[in-house]
């Protein structure tokens, strides 16, 4: 009989393996944070056949995204409705929640099965309780021995959080507090039909400078419909520091009002989104029809998906989107609202509540950054759109984005149409590639950028670990976004932290390593080459993926200094056609702003 063991202690490993008697398969789904000392007892084990995870996902990738897209096309079809919308997990990013990732590591999972025989005994070394748990149920109704020897450290914090609903009653407290605070700024009736609402999220960097106001996603464009006719009113959800942001707001001198959301609320608002929240903490939504994915029921996952979005605060932050922009849209006279698309839950919110208050508004999303597959939450299975509460246009930010969705999205035809990058900060006149530009020789000074989140950072301080062994030839920077502290510097020859500023970092540099940060862009745009860094995640992460006309990729660590030779053996003339080429690039994927490329957000 097959057997399946799941499991991440070396303890209970070490006797399974000892009383197997046979030879084993396995296959190691840990995250690189973890312990790993597991796998390195399985490697140095005889009889112990690895089957590698980074082979079988590599087989996987190719189909696994619109696969995934279209299962969660076939659920939001066969599930919407208002309670539906309002759980982040229907909006199919791959990197918020864990259904996507736990869906493609059970097909891990089943393609390991797949290899061995009928008497095959299979370890899957993961800490992954709810992928054990689907394992389980799968491999006993295909006849197979399954057992789960999967523990991890009990948190009091996440304890907590599935036995008491902590998300949402933070959630509502939050709220009950900022409601209170800011009824001041709450809109007096105006039936003038002249303003365009800006819906979004707003910073504590958006108030830099005292009295001020900087749009995190539309920046400049306020400013424009500050000194036009129809003058903007902005609506936000503060992202961090709710408290400060409301007093910023109070003192603000920006000839236009920011209001927090909750200000467009009644008490009475309140008080139904918490009842609803906490009905669906204790009462989760049920799915209509079994999902299966791939021919497999995927219920259990399914039901923990809406498990986890309930035990958040995000079901009661999008309820009270949904009431917040009802309120508002009939109390003041609006002609059209622009917010940021990324196909959210508040996102969907704000539409239905907008549309039912003031069904003649036009909704304008803007898709204002790069784009990478982790980003399914764009794309729709077809059909998909027809029961979806969506804007009626779609801006992007560059041509790029705009061809991909077009192609892939499944919109409806003259929805997407292409303006600007308001958050990126490009001339508007591209520099010319000639004598003053970057030289491919000699290539010594590597600027790595690191973007995403710990798991990213530990990936590239692994692959630089390989990569740069014995290193005597390059200087390395390594560079962490601004809102990621540093983890441990690894202890690399030639290796430092990057503090300058950045216009600085990449005048140094040489060349540019990247996993999946936009400024691998902007180092293109100044003709600097581009490497990306393939950390083997379950989807790729390059905001450049499919284009290689200015950029090498690597998915090995020894790949390192040979791509560095096949650069510098480039000649000049020809790398400067390839400059070029990137340049184009660049400016088509981030428009820069310009009057005519921001006039499709008020013809749109």
């Amino acid at each position: 009989m097959r057997t399946i063991v799941l499991c991440n202690r070396l303890d209970r490993l070490q006797k399974i393996t000892a009383a197997a008697n046979r030879p084993l398969d396995f296959i190691c789904l840990q995250s690189p944070l973890e312990n790993l000392d597991a796998l390195d007892f399985l490697r140095s084990a005889p009889d112990c056949t690895e089957i590698p995870a980074v082979r079988l996902a590599g087989d996987l990738k190719a189909g696994f995204r619109k696969d995934f897209i279209d299962f969660m096309g076939r659920t939001n079809a066969a599930n919407h409705s208002q309670d539906w919308w309002a759980l982040p997990f229907t909006n199919k990013n791959a990197l918020t929640g864990g259904l996507c990732r736990n869906l493609f590591q059970f097909q891990l999972v089943a393609g390991a099965v797949a290899e061995g025989g009928d008497d095959q005994f299979l370890v899957v070394l993961t800490s992954n309780c709810e992928l054990a748990e689907q394992t389980k149920r799968w491999g006993r109704g295909c006849g197979f021995l399954v057992r789960s020897d999967v523990k991890n450290e009990a948190n009091a914090r996440e304890i907590a959080r599935k036995l008491l609903p902590l998300g949402p009653v933070k959630s509502i407290l939050t709220t009950g507090l900022m409601w209170a605070l800011g009824r001041r700024l709450r809109p007096g009736k105006d039936g003038s039909g002249r303003k365009t609402l800006i819906a979004t999220h707003t910073h504590a960097r958006s108030f830099a400078q005292e009295g001020t106001y900087e749009d995190a996603y539309f920046g400049p464009l306020v400013g424009e419909l500050a000194q036009s006719e129809q003058g903007p009113v902005v609506v936000g959800l503060p992202y961090e520091q709710p408290l400060g942001q409301m007093g910023q707001m109070k003192r603000l001198r920006a000839g236009f009002p920011v209001l927090p959301v909750e200000s467009c609320l009644a008490l009475s608002d309140v008080l139904v989104c918490s009842l609803r929240a906490l009905w669906a903490y204790w009462r989760p939504t049920r799915v209509r029809q079994t999902p299966f994915f791939r021919g497999a029921d995927v219920s259990y996952l399914m039901r923990e998906a809406i498990r986890e979005s309930t035990r958040s605060g995000d079901f009661f932050i999008s309820l009270k989107v949904l009431h917040a922009a009802r309120w508002l849209s009939r109390r003041v006279g609006l002609t059209r609202c622009l917010y940021p698309f990324e196909n959210r839950s508040w996102e969907k919110m704000l539409v239905m509540g907008m549309t039912e208050g003031s069904p003649d508004i036009r909704m304008v999303g803007y898709q204002h950054t790069s784009m990478t597959p982790h980003h399914a939450n764009f794309f729709m299975a077809e059909g998909e759109a027809a029961i979806t509460p969506l804007p009626h246009a779609i801006v992007t930010c560059g041509d790029v984005t705009r061809d991909w969705i077009i192609e892939e999205g499944n919109y409806p035809d003259g929805m997407v149409t292409s303006a600007c990058a308001l958050r990126q900060t490009l001339a508007e006149n591209p520099p010319a590639i000639g004598k003053d530009s970057k030289s491919n020789t000699p290539i010594k000074n590597l600027l790595v950028i690191l973007a995403t989140g710990e798991e990213e950072y530990a990936l590239t301080f692994q692959f630089l670990s390989e990569a740069l062994e014995g290193n005597e030839r390059f200087q390395v920077r390594l560079r962490p976004h601004p809102n990621l502290p540093m983890l441990e510097v690894p202890d690399l020859p030639g290796v430092s932290i990057s503090t300058g500023p950045l216009p600085d970092e990449l005048q140094w540099a040489d060349a540019v390593l990247y996993a999946s940060s936009t400024v691998s862009m902007e180092a293109i745009a100044l003709g600097i080459p581009a490497i990306f860094l393939d950390l083997e995640t379950f989807l790729s992460t390059d905001p450049m993926y499919g284009w290689n006309g200015f950029k090498w990729e690597l998915s090995e660590p020894s790949q390192l200094a040979e791509t560095i030779d096949e650069i510098q053996s480039i000649p000049q003339d020809r790398f400067q056609k390839l400059q070029q080429r990137g340049l184009d690039y660049v400016y088509s994927y981030l428009k820069p702003v310009t009057p005519a490329n921001m006039r499709p957000f008020w013809d749109s």
